[in-house]
């Protein structure tokens, strides 16, 4: 069942008690009314609260039922940052988990998005920029070049199989004008690659030759059907 298409469905059926039980002590983080302290995936979990105290206070709700249930979160996959415009991460008190310390880190990841303490998205997005060229390259070494394939059928499965991989999440991405120069740079190099051409050639004609946009332009898409997606989701 793990990895399958239902599992994640089932597993957070199982998970659902444990999800009332820290929304219901009140505990951790609010926008106006809403309770936000516990945003699950799957087996993906995560506890937002405003203070060290509220946070030790959920973790140990997971624990109980963890015990309940005769099953235990991984202590070394468990980490806590402190969201801060300060240099430094400051947490007031320790929060254990099954009688050890969880360690205080500068970066996560949820649900596949990587979160920095400073809100910073610099490394995230040279990750995303190093695998939309690595993919691209293992695309064309495995022999999608346009020697062989015509380059509007490698773009598609660039399209299908880089993008999505690269820049996952990118519908939550608030991009400075600096990563988004980055990340066009990187499409650049994708689009002349796979159409042979010299990489003095003209970007926009380059683009224009197969049919893409910009990549702000396929992150404002993206943006568009998460809404879209989202709007339904509530009917």
């Amino acid at each position: 069942m793990q990895g399958g298409s239902l599992s994640a469905k089932m597993y957070l059926v199982f998970i659902n008690d444990l999800l009332i039980d820290v929304e219901l002590s009140g505990k951790g983080a609010f926008v106006i009314d809403t309770k936000v302290n516990i945003p699950t995936q799957a087996d993906d979990i995560c506890l937002i609260s405003n203070t060290s105290v509220g946070l030790q206070d959920m973790v140990t709700i997971c624990e109980s039922y963890s015990c309940k249930w005769r099953f235990s979160f991984s202590v070394d996959k468990s980490k806590i940052v402190v969201f801060t415009k300060g240099r430094k991460q400051v947490l007031v008190k320790d929060v254990y988990l099954y009688g050890k310390v969880l360690p205080v880190v500068e970066n996560i990841t949820h649900v596949g998005v990587v979160l920095n303490f400073k809100l910073c998205s610099s490394d995230r997005t040279e990750s995303a920029c190093k695998k939309m060229k690595s993919g691209t390259m293992a695309l064309v070494r495995s022999g999608a070049h346009p020697r062989t394939l015509n380059p509007l059928t490698v773009s598609k499965m660039i399209k299908t199989k880089v993008f999505p991989s690269a820049l996952y999440g990118c519908e939550l991405w608030q991009l400075s004008r600096t990563e988004l120069i980055k990340l066009e740079r990187a499409q650049n190099f994708i689009v002349k690659s796979i159409q042979g051409l010299n990489i003095r050639t003209r970007t926009d004609m380059a683009i224009s030759l197969i049919g893409w946009t910009t990549i702000e332009g396929y992150i404002d898409i993206r943006k568009l059907l998460f809404l879209w997606s989202s709007l339904q989701a509530g009917q």
